[in-house]
């Protein structure tokens, strides 16, 4: 079996580090008053290995999901909707939050999530709450902004969260490509699996073409300070193009139009890295494009405070 086949390979050494569920976010707050739980916890996306991630990682102060957010329809991003019911109270509910196009792929995936009478059945129980692109969700304390970004030919949500009153902003884009220009007469070969992935240029960068409504889109990212912004970053796009992630050689030329554009976040981390990126080269090659640290790889269980 030649090299990279398959992403059980020894492209990077092997490390805690390396070694990634689906990108999945939760938000998770605490009160002054409260010493051991968490009194408010958000999911962002239920992957695939949503169980997997609560085993490992989930915080002890953490012993139930509130509510759950979800970026687009594909299965990375709703695979472990299933497993909410092991976070949720019995007999309570989960506001689910998504747009038309994923509530019709969860229903037809999961129709025991939206029973039309009653079951004994022990399965996840959810509320389901309809988003629409730019129009702010008010979830407890937080204003939560979904963008439209394009993931290959469908769109997928990012999101701007702001907790009310406060003078800064998070930023999370778990899953987008820039849109390439690129002419058909000019199309690189098919890869090896067959697939015709047109380069993305350094206009379409420019231009912020990985935004449905680039103008819209920044002037969110303008309105607040970032504190923290995470991008997809799949693999190192030297050598392949992948046709719906962002590659580190995109992210790279993105970040400068950001900062070029007034948009520079105080920390930037990658997300949903494959296997052929290895945590500390990625620090190391990050550090070597922008002469800091501000860009950096996540990792599972990583803990930020907001």
């Amino acid at each position: 079996m030649a090299k990279r086949d398959t992403c059980v390979c020894n492209d990077v050494p092997f490390s805690p580090l390396n070694k990634r569920n689906n990108p999945s976010l939760l938000l998770s707050r605490i009160s002054e008053n409260s010493t051991e739980d968490s009194d408010f916890n958000l999911v962002i996306d239920v992957c695939k290995t949503f169980r997997e991630a609560c085993l490992s990682y989930l915080p002890g102060h953490v012993r139930k999901v509130d509510a759950a957010i979800l970026t687009h329809s594909h299965m990375d991003a709703i695979g472990g909707l299933d497993e909410l019911r092991e976070v949720q109270i019995r007999g309570s509910s989960i506001d689910l939050y998504m747009d038309d196009k994923t509530k019709k792929t969860v229903s037809q995936a999961f129709p025991y999530l939206f029973p039309t009478e009653p079951s004994q059945l022990y399965v996840a129980k959810v509320q389901p709450k309809n988003i629409q692109p730019f129009k702010p969700l008010f979830i407890q304390d937080l204003v939560i902004t979904p963008i439209p970004m394009w993931h290959g030919a469908v769109t997928c949500l990012g999101f701007v969260i702001r907790q009310t009153g406060a003078d800064s902003q998070f930023v999370y884009f778990s899953d987008f490509r820039c849109q390439s220009s690129q002419p058909p007469e000019e199309f690189p070969p098919p890869d090896r699996y067959g697939n015709v992935v047109p380069h993305v240029l350094e206009r379409d960068i420019e231009g912020f073409s990985l935004f449905v409504d680039p103008k819209q889109s920044l002037e969110i990212l303008k309105s607040f300070p970032i504190s923290v912004m995470i991008l997809d970053c799949i693999d190192w796009g030297r050598e392949r193009h992948h046709i719906s992630h962002a590659s580190f050689v995109e992210n790279v030329g993105l970040i400068r139009c950001f900062r070029k554009n007034g948009v520079e976040p105080g920390q930037i981390y990658f997300t949903g890295m494959g296997c052929t990126m290895d945590h500390e080269v990625v620090i190391q090659e990050s550090t070597a494009e922008f002469g800091d640290t501000k860009v950096a790889p996540a990792y599972d269980g990583q803990k930020l405070n907001l």
